[in-house]
């Protein structure tokens, strides 16, 4: 996802996003926390209107409900989010504003994918930012629109992992210094991504990550606390800071595909086990060097959790695939007693 947090950074102040395909909203999110406050992102979707019975088991995977009401609920903190249910394009033929940035992530297949296409790319300014996800060799139609398009607007097709996008020369050109570093970032995330092994026919996305992520041969780090306190009351929030050091010969990538994003992970359990509160720190450049200490700052919520001991548990994640003390590194854990108001 960190393609789309540098994507979102090259849309100018007051500018609009359009992302079809909406879902739960974490693409969503992320657009609206990684662009200007001042951007609209107008997140398009059915929802329940489609009725898709995949959505609808995916979202029942991570304990929620395929609905508007459900994305709604999961950018209730991204005020610049406009949620328009419908179908794309025809509910919408209608629409006047032009826009920065398109991010295509619904139906992967024609005559909708090149209708989508077709119909948002003729509202992007001049210096607008055609992209979408799920450029892969299981959707040729996705692939075969963005080169189309690619060749039609003359612009270079650039891919990291399965997200595509064409920036607009204008971009490309620039010698604005803030613009040159979010292009440099894009490319060093762009040559990791080439080194992907291909994935097998067999396999899911799933199997698919634990096979990129098993190519890092040594997960040892050394992870530095700040001074926690001893105990907090039921419904303060734990702040936890301190630091993070590779400490073996390898290179970790950040990114190694959507769906493997290196990230400081937190938990909060009660002394039953029950997890009470979890949460990630982004790691807010391309690598995580050998050597490299990086600073991170996490805040975990107590909730109604129920007084006595409480274990926070800190280490590395490569999320939704394994924590690295899954493979022998060395986590940090703290006490923290919990107690009543």
């Amino acid at each position: 996802m960190q393609g789309i947090e540098i994507l979102a950074g090259l849309v100018p102040a007051g500018g609009a996003i359009v992302e079809v395909g909406s879902l739960l909203g974490l693409s969503s999110w992320i657009w609206a926390k990684s662009a200007d406050p001042t951007t609209t992102v107008y997140c398009i979707d059915p929802w329940e209107a489609g009725k898709g019975s995949n959505f609808v088991q995916l979202a029942h995977q991570n304990q929620q409900q395929f609905s508007k009401a459900q994305f709604v609920k999961n950018t209730s903190d991204c005020e610049n989010v406009v949620a328009l249910q419908g179908f794309s394009p025809q509910d919408f033929s209608d629409w006047h504003r032009k826009i920065d940035l398109y991010f295509e992530d619904a139906v992967h297949t024609d005559p909708i994918f090149s209708q989508n296409i077709e119909f948002w790319s003729s509202h992007l300014t001049p210096g607008g930012i055609l992209c979408g996800h799920d450029y892969h060799r299981n959707f040729p139609d996705v692939q075969n629109g963005a080169q189309r398009y690619a060749k039609r607007m003359e612009r270079a097709l650039r891919t990291i992992g399965s997200l595509w996008y064409l920036l607009p020369q204008s971009i490309e050109d620039s010698l604005d210094e803030t613009v040159v570093e979010k292009l440099s970032r894009l490319s060093i995330l762009e040559r990791f991504s080439e080194h992907l092994p291909p994935p097998r026919n067999e396999e899911n996305l799933k199997e698919y990550s634990k096979r990129v992520v098993s190519n890092i041969t040594d997960f040892r780090h050394c992870i530095t606390l700040s001074p926690v306190p001893d105990a907090v009351a039921q419904g303060e929030t734990i702040t936890i800071t301190g630091f993070v050091r590779n400490t073996t010969s390898e290179d970790w990538p950040v990114i190694l595909m959507d769906t493997a994003v290196l990230r400081v992970g937190a938990e909060l359990k009660s002394a039953t086990g029950k997890k009470v509160d979890a949460t990630r720190a982004f790691i807010n450049r391309p690598v995580l060097s050998a050597g490299e200490t990086i600073e991170f700052s996490i805040d975990l919520r107590t909730g109604s959790a129920p007084p006595g001991p409480t274990l926070v548990h800190i280490d590395l994640v490569y999320e939704h695939v394994m924590w690295f003390a899954a493979q022998g590194a060395r986590s940090a854990d703290v006490i923290i007693e919990l107690h009543q108001r």
